[in-house]
């Protein structure tokens, strides 16, 4: 929260405002990304376990092929055919986490930010030690600032 007020103070923000509150509510949901980074480091110790491995949500959502080998590893082949496939494909994004449509990389999306919101961005990623784990996931964080996070 002291974090969260001296920003505002900083930027002359209403922090209250909705738009400013979603992007920052949205920063703060990092901490259980990191919750969830700790699980993942236990899923070793879990006996009768059959692990297939982690995928990107982006790439399930916007690769068919992708798409598909993940089916495949799920042992769901019946499901795998062409035509099922572009009937998921064919309805769109239902599942979207950003404010516009654009179709930007992380990167430029990143550079899209104000500087108020690259400072709260950073700030979660470093306080919740996020950027090398992700990075291990093949997400690729190389523009973010190292002194800034």
């Amino acid at each position: 929260m002291d974090f969260t007020n001296d920003l505002g103070k900083r930027y002359d923000l209403n922090v209250g405002d909705f738009d400013i509150l979603g992007f920052l509510g949205a920063c703060s949901v990092m901490e259980g990304l990191r919750l969830d980074l700790n699980a993942y480091g236990h899923l070793d110790e879990i006996k009768n376990l059959d692990f297939l491995g982690s995928f990107q949500m982006e790439k399930l959502t916007n690769n068919s092929n992708y798409f598909s080998d993940f089916f495949n590893q799920l042992g769901l082949e019946e499901l795998n055919s062409e035509e099922y496939i572009s009937d998921v494909f064919k309805t769109g994004i239902i599942n979207k986490h950003k404010y516009d449509h654009k179709k930007l990389t992380a990167e430029n999306r990143f550079a899209e930010f104000t500087d108020w919101q690259k400072e709260a961005f950073n700030y979660f990623i470093k306080l919740h030690d996020l950027k090398k784990p992700y990075e291990a996931f093949g997400y690729d964080l190389s523009f973010l600032n190292e002194d800034e996070i």
